[in-house]
């Protein structure tokens, strides 16, 4: 399938989804109870047990309990005109039997309400109806015939001991599907009172998609080929729900007037967080009512279904949720029973995993959405497969990603459930960045937003209100956002996203949002923010640095390079990754560039010599060809004044500030017109402040002004007899990098190279020493090292050593280091001016190769 023809299908038949909010954390509240239930059901025969519930007694039944309140149930008795009666009862029993299935073929309830033996275990069928008689209030002692005041003649016939029985088996059933949380009715009794308490106890990690103990009770299948068609288990709801204790009284409870998928919805809302034993997610709920669904299959390769999402809405919270359930055999029993929890093993699979692993399928279609997965799915053409995935949130390594392997894969990015684009674009980053990251699997994207016509007024009443308002106003492609992107087109994408969001402001997109999106939200508000460097790792826009060396050193050249390297955007030490970013990368720019524009302030230089510096340390770093109109421009943005001329005067002084920012919105109009300045440089501070020694205090008030503008400020000053800053030291705390230049034969034998001298390149071919003295931030890591110029400055490497090994040795240091210090690919790659694929490839040849998944 060609790209137009994979658009073309997109635009003719991609289905959207609703936009209801998706809450991650009520899936894993409802999960985590499941969770805790079953481990209760998988223990409560173990020796363990009744330390668990600290409380009990033992029979030869097995283990009683009180309930922390007294169970009581109404159920109707008798045929014709039935009894109502009143049960109530004190305790429960675990039965201890090791098998749960009588003589007769009849299921055993382990979990039972606690009554005498002749009811428990009948041994005919006349039982002794009297032993009915403390379990029933005082009414229901009389309207049964069980009334022995003997002052009072009975006022009925006692009644049959069958319909006593029956009534007492639907108590039971009631106690079952009541508690069928085991959790709910332990966590009143026991001091475990947390599914997390519950996980630690039976010593099972607290997360829903970690492998759980289940002890005897095993994972099995829904059986699916055995089940009736839509419209029988529709009259079946139909009649179920009329009959519900919960939805008699109900209004809307008219299930003649419901839809199927109303219907269904009910019927899986008595599943959660388990059912009852023995009930089923039938094949025919993975059912189309128009656009909704409410059940997704997720199949093994053989195409047995062993979980299946079903789709819970919350039309009070305005919320919906997407359960897994799996359902769970019980030993020496014919009972088996769902709980909504994930597969039991540390990586779910993809869905339609089926349809994955067929020849035939060449094209793959990735999106974080089962539904929207599904929903396109129906209509995708032979060869191309929908498929998605659950986890915990940015947990990618609990899916099993290896079907993706040696395929074509395309990334879904569009706007669903409570998610707006900039955060599906957020996401869509994240799994491509794990994807890379963990198992070299490269990703294409396909992009789509959605226009959704917003309900105006809160919620919706029904399922069926939902479904009908999406009827009547389904949502809308917008025919302009379709594209299909790569790697760098996306990374503009990405960029663009991260800019709105900052523009918006983080709290604007907490209004009405998704869990998923709450959490990008925070994720952006806790992330490490990118050093917004113009020259990595040294200067920064809205920070000051500071290089300084001894005099004659070559501080001015190299400075004049650096400043040079700004404008260009080449690198100025390639071995070590000091690269200025491109333009386009930095948020600064709301207008990009071509070129970065620097304001040198050269004290020290008169208007020949600086023409000659430029020469030598300055257009080495300007593009091809010479005189050309990109060789012009860069050349135009770096703007050298020569400050000899100049009136002397201390330009730090606070009635000296408005020269400088009169030379700053000066400098705007040179070079490409209307551009600010990005860097100012100072050469030298003690020509500047005229003073060779101590500056005043104005001098740091002048320097935070111009942090204030955006603009990174470099210092070029001197060094004292003791190797550091000359005659400086409450001042250098406002420098975010101070590092210095000098020459260790010199150090060695205290040597002065002549001014003259000193900016000639062939002396600048002498070994440099470059070290950091001090650094504000914890970013950077720099180790000193050692440079030369040479036609342009490089970094000193054995003869020995590879320069390309060198690189890459650096490129992993500097990588480890960003990464140990919470920056992320994402902000990584920008910072050293590559692209994301260039990074992606560099980690997959530099770095130790991960385990794959």
């Amino acid at each position: 399938m060609t790209k137009q023809e994979l658009l073309d299908f997109i635009r003719k038949s991609f289905t959207p989804i609703d936009n209801i909010p998706e809450d991650t954390a009520w899936r894993d509240a409802v999960c985590m109870e499941a969770r805790a239930s079953l481990l209760i059901e998988a223990n409560c025969t173990s020796e363990r047990f009744p330390a668990f519930m600290k409380c009990g007694r033992h029979t030869e039944h097995g283990w009683v309990y009180k309930f922390a309140e007294p169970f009581i149930v109404a159920t109707s008795v008798g045929k014709g005109k039935p009894t109502l009666l009143h049960w109530h009862f004190e305790e429960f029993l675990i039965r201890s039997n090791r098998v749960l299935v009588t003589d007769t073929g009849e299921n055993l309830d382990r979990w039972t309400l606690d009554v005498k033996d002749e009811i428990l275990i009948p041994t005919n069928v006349n039982v002794d109806i009297t032993k009915f008689r403390e379990y029933l209030d005082d009414d229901s002692q009389e309207l049964a015939g069980l009334n022995n005041n003997p002052g009072m003649p009975p006022h009925r016939e006692p009644m049959a001991s069958c319909d006593l029985m029956n009534g007492f088996k639907e108590a039971q059933s009631e106690f079952n599907r009541k508690y069928r949380s085991r959790f709910l009715l332990c966590q009143a009794v026991s001091p475990y009172k947390t599914p997390e308490q519950v996980c630690y106890f039976f010593d099972s990690p607290p997360d829903i998609f970690e492998p759980s103990k289940s002890g005897k009770l095993h994972l099995s299948q829904f059986h699916l080929s055995k089940e009736d068609d839509l419209n029988e288990w529709l009259n079946r709801l139909r009649e179920a729900v009329e009959n519900h204790p919960s939805e008699k009284n109900q209004d809307s409870a008219n299930p003649q007037r419901w839809s199927s998928g109303q219907l269904i919805h009910w019927d899986l809302t008595q599943m959660v967080p388990c059912s009852i034993f023995n009930e089923t997610v039938p094949a025919c709920y993975h059912y189309y009512d128009g656009w909704y669904c409410s059940v997704y299959p997720f199949k093994d390769s053989r195409g047995n279904v062993k979980m299946q999402l079903v789709n819970q809405y919350d039309s009070v919270q305005n919320k919906k949720i997407l359960l897994p359930v799996t359902t769970w055999d019980y030993p020496n029993s014919f009972q088996d029973k769902i709980f909504c929890m994930p597969l039991p093993q540390e990586q779910q699979p993809l869905y339609n995993l089926d349809l994955l692993l067929k020849p035939e399928t060449e094209i793959v279609i990735l999106t974080d959405s089962v539904e929207l997965a599904d929903s396109n799915q129906r209509n995708a053409p032979v060869g191309v497969v929908f498929t998605s995935f659950i986890c915990s949130p940015e947990r990618y390594e609990q899916v099993d990603w290896t079907p993706l392997e040696e395929k074509e894969i395309y990334y879904l990015v569009s706007n669903h459930s409570g998610t707006a684009m900039e955060f599906a674009i957020l996401k869509a980053n994240e799994v491509r960045n794990f994807l890379e990251d963990e198992l070299e699997i490269q990703l294409k994207f396909i992009v789509v937003s959605v226009d959704y016509q917003e309900r105006r007024h809160g919620g919706f009443a029904t399922l069926d209100e939902l479904i009908n308002h999406h009827n009547n106003k389904r949502p809308k492609v917008k025919a302009d956002s379709l594209v299909i992107v790569d790697g760098e087109d996306f990374d503009e994408l990405y960029c663009k996203a991260n800019k709105k969001i900052a523009e918006l402001g983080l709290k604007w997109w907490l209004l009405d949002a998704s869990g998923e999106q709450q959490r990008l939200v925070n994720k952006e508000s806790d992330r490490r923010m990118r050093p917004p460097y113009l020259l990595r790792p040294f200067l920064l826009r809205g920070e000051v640095s500071m290089l300084y060396a001894s005099k004659s050193t070559g501080k001015s050249a190299l400075a004049l390079s650096m400043a040079a390297a700004v404008v260009s955007g080449k690198t100025l030490f390639d071995e070590k990754w000091w690269v200025v970013p491109k333009i386009k990368d930095d948020p600064f720019y709301k207008v990009v560039y071509p070129y970065r524009k620097v304001l040198y302030l050269d004290f020290e230089n008169g208007e020949g010599e600086i023409r000659e510096r430029k020469i030598d340390f300055a257009r080495c770093y300007w593009p091809h060809p010479k005189n050309g109109e990109e060789w012009q421009k860069c050349n135009g943005n770096l703007i050298v004044r020569d400050m000899t001329s100049a009136e002397v005067k201390d330009y730090s002084a606070r009635e000296n500030w408005q020269d400088i920012i009169a030379m700053l919105k000066e400098a705007e109009k040179e070079g490409i017109p209307g551009q600010p300045v990005d860097l100012l440089v100072i050469d030298t501070v003690s020509k500047f402040i005229h003073n060779a020694y101590t500056p005043r205090m104005d001098l740091s008030n002048l320097i935070n002004k111009v942090r204030g503008m955006n603009i990174a400020v470099l210092l070029i000053h001197h060094e004292g007899s003791n190797k550091e800053v000359r005659g400086w030291k409450s001042v250098t705390d406002d420098m975010y990098f101070l590092v210095r230049l000098f020459r260790e034969q010199n150090e060695e034998k205290d040597e002065k190279t002549s001014e003259k001298d000193a900016y000639d390149p062939k002396t600048l071919k002498e070994p440099l020493t470059l070290a950091f003295a001090k650094a504000r931030s914890g970013i950077e890591a720099e180790p000193p090292f050692v440079i030369y110029f040479d036609k342009k400055w490089q970094v000193h490497v054995d003869e020995n050593i590879n320069r390309e090994e060198y690189k890459n040795k650096e490129f992993k240091r500097i990588v480890d280091n960003y990464s140990q210090r919470r920056l992320k690919h994402d902000d990584i790659y920008p910072i050293l001016g590559i692209s994301h694929g260039t990074y992606f490839t560099l980690k997959k040849n530099v770095l130790p190769k991960k385990r794959k998944h």
